[in-house]
C-alpha cells in the first residue's frame, strides 16, 4: 500500500486552516438573512475544493464561481437542505478564484446570492513556501471578529 506524502499532507491542511479563517467578502450581500452558517471550505487541494454552509429553512443549494468572475462556472446540488456541502473539480493549483452561494426556494424561484468571497487553490509545487494565521472559532460574525479578520488579511498570508 503507498501512503500519500506526509509533508505534502500537512501543509495542505495548512493551507486548508487559513482558507478557512480568512474568507474575503468582495459584494454585499443581496437578500436578507438566509444564510445561517456563512460559507467555510474544506479538502482544498490543487484542483479541488468544498464549500459548505448553512441555511435557516430548506433550499436547493449552487456555488457559482470562476478566476474572473463567479458567473463563469456553475455547481448544483438538487432537493432541498439547510446543510449544503458542494465540492468544485478541475481546477488551477495555486490559483485565487471569486465564488458565491445561491440558494433557490425552487427552481421556478428568484435566486438568493451570498455575498462573493475568494479562496485560492493549494500549489502544485512541493518545494513552495506557504505563509498562514490560524484563529480559533470563527463566532458569528460579531464587528470584533470581522476587525480581526482585516488584521489577519493585512498580514499578507497567501
Amino acid at each position: 500500500m503507498k501512503f500519500p506524502n506526509p509533508i505534502r499532507i500537512e501543509r495542505l491542511l495548512a493551507y486548508a486552516l487559513v482558507l478557512t479563517s480568512i474568507l474575503t467578502p468582495v459584494e454585499a450581500q443581496d437578500e436578507e438573512n438566509i444564510i445561517a452558517r456563512s460559507p467555510y471550505l474544506q479538502n482544498v487541494t490543487e484542483t479541488s475544493i468544498t464549500i459548505m454552509w448553512r441555511t435557516k429553512t430548506h433550499f436547493t443549494g449552487m456555488v457559482e464561481y470562476g478566476i474572473d468572475s463567479v458567473t463563469e462556472n456553475s455547481k448544483m446540488v438538487l432537493g432541498g437542505n439547510t446543510h449544503h456541502q458542494i465540492t468544485l473539480e478541475e481546477l488551477q493549483p495555486g490559483t485565487t478564484y471569486q465564488y458565491r452561494v445561491v440558494n433557490f426556494v425552487d427552481l421556478e424561484g428568484e435566486p438568493m446570492h451570498s455575498p462573493t468571497f475568494q479562496f485560492k487553490t493549494a500549489p502544485d509545487d512541493l518545494d513552495s513556501k506557504i505563509s498562514f494565521m490560524v484563529i480559533g472559532d470563527s463566532g458569528s460574525g460579531s464587528a470584533e471578529q470581522y476587525l480581526i479578520r482585516d488584521v489577519l488579511l493585512e498580514g499578507g498570508m497567501d
